[in-house]
């Protein structure tokens, strides 16, 4: 079969965090839609009808590379997106991208917008870097020590532009014993497997108890009805700007959600509200445990974190 006769397919390179890949994902169902897509990622994607080729972290390049092109043989990739997210070192799946299709390479940002790496793109990529060094130097200006917060009050060290915190009136009914639940997702749509545990479990659990969901969002808007079925009250904080943090001892996902806005939801919460039990969602919700008190914590470790990164150090 010729190059040109070969059918032609659209790939993701899910490069960035999970709600980004999700995002990344719809997005790219909007362009070229008559093309199949694929997608390469270390776990399958949700929806069903997009095919799954698994990267794995712990192998060479050389063996993923080989998988990729087993796995597209006989097709021509149309258009490769990746995600340039600076905290999220999977440059080794980007690199994929290349090697398959240099020439078609799409890379997003954060926000979605995108640039290919071609002649006519340069004015793009020049913006692109741009942004990216802006962020950086806001970043670095304040000449932060790099040091673990220690108190409550040094959050209001960290990301502390004012941000628009959207809250739901508290609709608990009474005798409901209540639950804090803090998480750096809105654990809807069920775009991976850590929103499928979450929400599956907050829907057993809306039967007895008055759920406070405080959680990130990077897309503004209200909450999703799937959710205000089963929560007495939702708060969702912004997370806003760039993934590169300040020169901190704090690890890089820590970091990236270290907030005093969302520091200060919990805390009205809990002043407010009085739950007994927060339970916080993956282990960079730690950092909140003190905002908590006096309620009892618990930490849920969607993940074996300790192995997944020896796999990144080596």
């Amino acid at each position: 079969m010729t190059e040109h006769a070969k059918p032609l397919i659209k790939v993701v390179f899910a490069s960035g965090t999970d709600d980004l890949n999700a995002r990344l994902i719809e997005r790219m169902r909007e362009i070229y839609p008559e093309l199949p897509l694929s997608v390469v990622s270390e776990f399958p994607p949700d929806a069903r009808d997009i095919r799954w080729v698994r990267y794995q972290i712990d192998r060479p390049l050389r063996h993923n590379l080989a998988r990729c092109r087993a796995a597209f043989r006989g097709a021509k990739i149309r258009l490769g997106a990746i995600m340039l997210t600076p905290n999220v070192p999977l440059w080794r799946l980007r690199a994929l991208a290349f090697l398959l299709a240099p020439f078609q390479v799409m890379a997003f940002n954060e926000n979605l917008n995108h640039f290919m790496l071609r002649p006519r793109s340069l004015p793009a990529i020049l913006r692109h870097a741009m942004w990216r060094a802006r962020n950086f130097l806001r970043w670095h200006a304040g000449g932060k020590p790099a040091t673990m917060p220690s108190r409550p009050e040094s959050h209001a060290a960290l990301n502390t532009a004012p941000l628009e915190i959207q809250a739901t009136s508290f609709r608990g009914r009474s005798g409901k014993p209540r639950v804090l639940i803090a998480s750096p997702y809105v654990p809807f749509p069920l775009s991976h497997g850590g929103a499928v545990r979450m929400y599956n479990l907050m829907r057993r659990a809306a039967e007895s108890f008055d759920q406070i969901l405080v959680a990130f969002t990077e897309s503004p808007g209200p909450p999703p009805p799937e959710l205000l079925e089963i929560c007495a009250q939702i708060i969702l904080v912004p997370r806003t700007g760039s993934h590169l943090q300040p020169d901190r001892s704090l690890p890089d996902t820590v970091a990236e959600f270290a907030s005093a806005q969302f520091d200060a939801a919990l805390r009205g919460v809990v002043r407010d509200l009085q739950p007994g039990i927060a339970q916080l969602e993956f282990t960079q919700m730690a950092q909140y445990a003190e905002a908590c008190s006096p309620a009892r914590t618990i930490l849920v470790e969607h993940d074996i974190t300790f192995d997944l990164y020896t796999q990144l150090l080596a």
